[in-house]
């Protein structure tokens, strides 16, 4: 199938290797994956794509070259990936990861349970038992451009921040309090993440976390400096490669790109 309302600019370029190392150009904003296992890798470029569609706020057109073959891809706001031609003979097709229409900067991996107007919920799947995330140094500066927030957390959920988030295990429990929000639903058997946990939000160009008052305090590792405990109801500007922790047992890996100038529009 082709979408024709799918504009031809700008196109997200990808390159993986069989090593599992990628190359993503979109518009001259070039983007370096190192090597890791390939499904691992392609679920990041196709976030990166989420995110510049969710940033431009329609579909985009994605090329992606892999081990397996050759694709020409939509992606839009709401997760979802279609073909935009017929995939190669020994390719993978291209599923639709999602078909409802989520908060604006949220990736879905499975079914979401269906948003509310006034205050809409992303569920996200668990998709490993455990997931080690270690911090990592922080990227080179980018040119400046619109900068596109991805959270992964080691319980299995991935988010992309678009508008103010609220992060706990159950954050729609006080539904005044979350309208318009953009809530991040975490996995936690342990129970030691707070129904409403912490605030994350853009502010001024500058993505920043703060503690709601969570019973098991909310903390940040970042690679210069180690980590630190955050004072509730204070924000702290949160930097690519910071590890933040929601409570004792959970951890998010930050990870801050840029989109060039002229791609956000």
């Amino acid at each position: 199938m082709n979408d024709p309302t799918i504009p031809n600019y700008p196109v997200v370029h990808v390159t993986v290797q069989p090593d599992g190392s990628a190359h993503v150009n979109a518009a001259g904003d070039h983007q370096n994956y190192p090597a890791a296992d390939v499904d691992e890798t392609r679920e990041r470029v196709l976030a990166y794509a989420i995110a510049v569609a969710t940033r431009l706020g329609r579909g985009v057109r994605m090329t992606t070259v892999d081990p397996d073959g050759e694709w020409k891809l939509g992606v839009y706001p709401d997760g979802e990936v279609v073909d935009l031609a017929p995939a190669p003979p020994k390719g993978r097709t291209a599923a639709k990861v999602s078909t409802s229409r989520p908060p604006a900067g949220a990736v879905i991996k499975g079914e979401p349970s269906a948003p509310s107007k006034e205050s809409p919920t992303v569920v996200l799947e668990r998709t490993t038992d455990r997931t080690v995330i270690a911090p990592r140094a922080p990227r080179q500066p980018h040119q400046p451009g619109t900068p596109v927030a991805t959270l992964k957390f080691s319980t299995g959920e991935t988010a992309i921040i678009g508008p103010p988030a609220i992060i706990g295990r159950n954050p729609s429990a006080l539904a005044a309090d979350v309208a318009g929000a953009q809530l991040i639903v975490v996995s936690d058997r342990s129970r030691t993440v707070s129904r409403m946990h912490a605030d994350v939000a853009w502010v001024g160009g500058k993505l920043t976390v703060s503690d709601r008052g969570a019973g098991n305090g909310t903390s940040i590792t970042r690679p210069s400096t180690g980590q630190f405990d955050l004072t509730p109801g204070k924000p702290y500007e949160l930097l690519d490669g910071d590890l933040l922790h929601i409570g004792p047992d959970v951890a998010c890996a930050v990870a801050i790109s840029y989109l060039q100038g002229e791609t956000a529009q």
